[in-house]
């Protein structure tokens, strides 16, 4: 894909003249865990959201939602916020 590397952040993806027809491709692997870490940092004072990310239950519950998911997330996983984009 032209992509030396690929995490939750979604990343453009070169294409040819012929192929963008005047669209993009963006391209992420999800990372289940890192979606729910991010959601709490996003939502809770930083006091706060240390405390969550260290609650042996929250690790516990993010691993599990990870390993269940598989490491890079499934085909049509979007994070759990932000969906699909709609490019406007």
């Amino acid at each position: 894909m032209g992509l030396s590397s690929l995490d939750n952040t979604p990343r453009p993806v070169p294409l040819s003249d012929d192929a963008a027809a005047g669209g993009t491709l963006h391209a992420m692997m999800l990372d289940i865990k890192r979606t729910f870490d991010e959601i709490v940092e996003a939502h809770a004072d930083p006091d706060r959201a240390g405390q969550i990310l260290a609650n042996p239950f929250y690790q516990s519950l993010s691993l599990e939602l990870r390993r269940h998911a598989g490491v890079h997330g499934d085909g049509e996983a979007w994070p759990v916020c932000g969906g699909p984009s709609s490019g406007t």
